[in-house]
C-alpha cells in the first residue's frame, strides 16, 4: 500500500522546483558574486605587456647631410602596478553596500520560499476541503434522490400528493447543482495544485498537521514577526544598502591617493641599439575640482533612493502588522466558532432524523424534512470551511513571520546566517505593540422573549375578526 502524500513533502517539492523560488535564488546568488567586485577595490591592479615590432625609421636631413635610414627589431616588456591608498572610503562603503544588497536578496529569496510554501499549503488544504465538500454534496444528493423516489412511488400508488413530488424534484435539482459546483471548485484547486507543485494532486492526501502549537504567544506575536519576517528583514537590508551607497557618493568629493610602480625593459628603443631599462615608483595625489556637477547630481539621486528605501521599510512594517494581526484574529475567531458549528451540525442532524420519523407518521410535512436536510448540509459545509480556514489562518501567521518552513521542519534551498552589524535602530523602527482582541461574549447582550407577529396571535386579533364580520353583513 502506497504511503499518503503529506503537506511537508508537497511544500518541500514546491520550494525546490517552483520557478519563482528558483528565480529568487539565482538573484541572490548573483548578488553574492557581485560582492567580489567591491572587494577587488582593496587589491592592486597589475598589468604586464610584451611588445615585438619591426621598425623602419628615416631621419630628416641635418646640416645638408645624407638622410639616415635605419631598420631594426624592437622588443621588450613592461609591468605596471597600481594600488589605491585612499579615495574617501568609497571602497569600504561599496563593499558594505553590496553586502547589504546580498542580504536583502537572500531575505527576498527566503520570503519567496515562505510565500510559495504558504500557497502550497493553501492549495493542499483546498484540495482536501473540496474533496470533503464534494463528498457531502454527493451524500446530500443521495438523500434527496431517495426522498424523491419515495414520494414518486406514493404518487404512483395514489397515496401521495403531486405537489410534494414537485417540491422533492426542485430540491433534488438544487442538490445536483451543489454537487456540480463542488466538483468545479475541486477541479480549479487541482489545477492550481498542478501549477504550484508541478504535478496533479494524488488520490491519497494525508490530513494537514496541526500548527496551533507552533504559533507564538500573543504577547510575542509582533516581536517574533519583526525579528524573523523575511519581507521586513529584506526591507531593512535595502535601507542599509542605500545608506552605504549614499556614503559612496559622498566619497567622490574626497581626494585620492594611489601608489604606482612601473618597470620596463626594451631592446632598440627610439632607434638606439641596445637594451633600455626603466623603473619608477610614485605616489599620485589627485583631487577633482570640477566635473560638471555630476557628483552632486549622483549624490542627490542616492539621497532620494535612501528616502525611498525608508518608505518601503515603513510600508513593509505596516503590511506585516496588518497581515499578522488579521491572520491571528482569524485563527482565534475560527477556533471559537468551530465549537458552535459542531454543536449546530450535531443538533441539526438530530432534528433531521426526528423530522424523518415524524414525516413517516404524518406529523411533519415534506417541506419540513427537505428544509432540515438542507440545513444539515449547510451546517456540515460551514464546519468544514471553518476547520480548513482555521488551519490556513495559522499558516498565514507563520508564513508572515518566516516560521512556516521551520514549523514543517523544512529549510530554503540555501541557508545563511549573517552577523549583526550592531545597529538595531532600523529594526526598532517597527512597533511591536499589540493588544489581542477580547474573546467574543454574549453575556452583555439582552435576551428578548419571542413574540409572534402573525395576525392570528396579535392582541387585537379578536377585534379584527369582529370588524371583518360586520363588514360582510
Amino acid at each position: 500500500m502506497s504511503q499518503a502524500t503529506d503537506l511537508r513533502s508537497v511544500v518541500e517539492k514546491t520550494i525546490v522546483s517552483n520557478p519563482e523560488v528558483r528565480f529568487r535564488f539565482h538573484e541572490f546568488r548573483s548578488s553574492a558574486e557581485e560582492t567580489g567586485i567591491g572587494r577587488a577595490g582593496y587589491l592592486p591592479t597589475v598589468d604586464v605587456s610584451y611588445t615585438s615590432a619591426r621598425e623602419n625609421n628615416k631621419e630628416p636631413l641635418v646640416n645638408y647631410g645624407p638622410q639616415v635610414t635605419s631598420d631594426f627589431n624592437r622588443k621588450g616588456w613592461s609591468a605596471d602596478l597600481s594600488q589605491n591608498l585612499f579615495q574617501g572610503f568609497q571602497t569600504m562603503n561599496t563593499v558594505r553596500q553590496l553586502e547589504f544588497g546580498k542580504r536583502g536578496k537572500y531575505y527576498e529569496f527566503v520570503d519567496a520560499s515562505e510565500q510559495l510554501g504558504l500557497e502550497a499549503t493553501r492549495t493542499y488544504l483546498d484540495v482536501l476541503r473540496y474533496r470533503q465538500l464534494l463528498d457531502y454534496a454527493k451524500e446530500s444528493y443521495g438523500v434527496h434522490k431517495g426522498i424523491y423516489d419515495q414520494i414518486e412511488q406514493k404518487v404512483k400508488a395514489g397515496v401521495g400528493r403531486r405537489v410534494d413530488l414537485e417540491q422533492a424534484a426542485g430540491r433534488l435539482a438544487l442538490s445536483e447543482t451543489n454537487m456540480i459546483n463542488e466538483s468545479s471548485n475541486l477541479h480549479d484547486v487541482s489545477a492550481r495544485y498542478a501549477r504550484l507543485i508541478g504535478e496533479e494532486p494524488p488520490a491519497d492526501l494525508a490530513p494537514a498537521p496541526a500548527l496551533q502549537d507552533k504559533l507564538p504567544r500573543d504577547k510575542d506575536l509582533l516581536v517574533s514577526a519583526v525579528r524573523s519576517s523575511p519581507a521586513y528583514l529584506a526591507a531593512l537590508e535595502n535601507v542599509r544598502a542605500a545608506q552605504s551607497d549614499l556614503k559612496v557618493k559622498r566619497g567622490a568629493f574626497s581626494p585620492t591617493l594611489d601608489l604606482r610602480a612601473h618597470a620596463e625593459k626594451t631592446d632598440n628603443l627610439n632607434s638606439v641599439y641596445g637594451t633600455h631599462d626603466k623603473q619608477s615608483v610614485a605616489l599620485v595625489f589627485n583631487i577633482n575640482l570640477f566635473r560638471g556637477g555630476a557628483d552632486k547630481a549622483r549624490l542627490g539621486v542616492s539621497a532620494e533612493r535612501y528616502n525611498s528605501a525608508l518608505d518601503l521599510r515603513d510600508k513593509a512594517c505596516r503590511d506585516l502588522q496588518q497581515t499578522v494581526r488579521i491572520a491571528s484574529n482569524d485563527a482565534r475567531k475560527l477556533s471559537e466558532q468551530m465549537g458552535y458549528l459542531r454543536q449546530h451540525a450535531l443538533s441539526t442532524e438530530k432534528a433531521r432524523d426526528a423530522y424523518l420519523k415524524q414525516f413517516d407518521i404524518g406529523q411533519r410535512s415534506l417541506l419540513d424534512v427537505l428544509d432540515s436536510e438542507n440545513e444539515l448540509y449547510d451546517s456540515k459545509r460551514a464546519l468544514v470551511n471553518a476547520e480548513y480556514d482555521n488551519k490556513l489562518a495559522q499558516a498565514r501567521v507563520l508564513a508572515a513571520s518566516g516560521l512556516l518552513l521551520p514549523s514543517l521542519q523544512l529549510k530554503p534551498i540555501e541557508q545563511q546566517q549573517f552577523e549583526s552589524d550592531g545597529d538595531d535602530s532600523q529594526r526598532d523602527a517597527c512597533s511591536t505593540a499589540y493588544t489581542p482582541p477580547q474573546p467574543f461574549s454574549t453575556a452583555g447582550i439582552p435576551v428578548h422573549p419571542y413574540v409572534s407577529t402573525t395576525m392570528a396571535d396579535a392582541p387585537d386579533a379578536a377585534a379584527l375578526k369582529k370588524t371583518s364580520k360586520a363588514v360582510k353583513r
